[in-house]
């Protein structure tokens, strides 16, 4: 009974960090892509009047 408690409670742990780390990552690629975005339309424009 324990062991399959324990089990269950590693599993969860896992779970849990796997989908933090998935949203963290999700989240992290969503900032760098805007981030690119952002930086590409200011250049963009800066070359676009120079």
């Amino acid at each position: 009974m324990f062991e399959i408690c324990l089990s269950c409670a590693v599993a969860e742990a896992l779970v849990g960090i796997t989908l933090t780390d998935l949203l963290a990552v999700t989240l992290g690629h969503m900032l760098l892509v805007a981030y690119e975005h952002s930086i590409g339309d200011v250049s963009r424009q800066f070359f676009s009047k120079t």
